[in-house]
């Protein structure tokens, strides 16, 4: 048995993807996740990163200037719900990739919120950079957690040198100064010991470069595991994933593959009305496929 103390010794957290998503996203998550771990639970950190915020207003006003504007919005009552479905769901990933050095931009303001969310699990651990750290990405949550370590892991003496690029919040030293030495490694995410995906649509970002490119390994202990439905249309193996020309630009030498960094998990996802349709892209976060291996390697962290 293990004393009941505030002092946490692992952290997890999540992160949502595209679309509508409310401010209560993981709420299934974390009642499916305490369920399966019993007093466990009480032992380890839990956080969840919500950047719609940022987004959803922006994408409100922009949709209620288009219905102002009337013509397109006078067609059949399905083709407006659809308009609108697009609007809201793409236009999350099309806002975050523009625009990407600026403070105000959404790409910057969301990582803003990772950082935050971070530095409150940071202080649940009581200041332990060490502490191991999983993360639970969903969708378009996959490619803002992995553009997020990439450019935690870029180096200004690095970029000064090559073609890499550190944007976002980690693009500005100003950022970084108040930050003591063990709290940024912490924010750099160092110590995460797994990264769990789910409906992960990192190839739609990526497809049409020469090189696709994951970061760098974290630590040595670090295993990313990806899982997918082959009926969910917006959820891909990462395994397979590589650009046209390889890993032949010298720059990215140091870097693995998808093949050598993800280990991919086909599962059916969701309830009844969910894992044989493209719905199985919201079936993830509480379906125990999925949740059953999260809880097994928490219960090997915390014996």
């Amino acid at each position: 048995m293990h004393a009941e103390t505030n002092m946490k010794e692992i952290a997890v957290i999540t992160i949502h993807g595209m679309g509508r998503e409310d401010v209560d996203y993981y709420k299934g998550f974390e009642a499916g996740l305490q369920r399966k771990l019993g007093e466990r639970w009480n032992r380890l950190a839990f956080g969840h990163i919500y950047y719609q915020d940022t987004l959803e207003p922006n994408e409100t006003f922009v949709y209620e200037q288009m219905q102002k504007a009337g013509t397109p919005f006078k067609s059949f009552i399905l083709w407006r719900l659809l308009r609108e479905f697009l609007l809201f769901y793409f236009a999350d990933p099309g806002s975050l990739e523009n625009d990407k050095s600026s403070r105000d931009s959404a790409y910057h303001q969301t990582q803003a919120k990772i950082v935050a969310e971070l530095q409150r699990v940071f202080g649940e651990l009581g200041g332990n950079e060490k502490a191991g750290v999983i993360i639970v990405a969903h969708s378009l949550g996959c490619q803002v957690i992995s553009s997020y370590i990439w450019d935690a892991q870029q180096e200004a003496d690095e970029v000064a040198s090559s073609k890499q690029t550190r944007v976002g919040f980690w693009g500005r030293e100003s950022n970084l100064r108040p930050i003591e030495a063990g709290e940024l490694e912490f924010l750099k995410l160092t110590s995460l010991h797994r990264l769990y995906t789910c409906g992960c649509n990192i190839p739609l970002f990526t497809a049409g470069h020469d090189y696709i490119v994951p970061f760098k390994r974290p630590n040595p202990n670090f295993k990313w595991l990806n899982y997918y439905s082959r009926n969910d249309v917006l959820g891909y193996p990462m395994n397979p994933l590589r650009g046209r020309k390889g890993l032949k630009d010298p720059q990215y030498a140091d870097h693995p593959t998808y093949a050598e960094l993800v280990e991919d998990h086909e599962i059916h996802a969701g309830n009844l009305l969910q894992f044989w349709n493209p719905l199985a892209h919201n079936g993830y976060l509480t379906d125990d496929h999925f949740l059953d291996p999260i809880a097994r390697e928490i219960e090997s962290m915390l014996p």
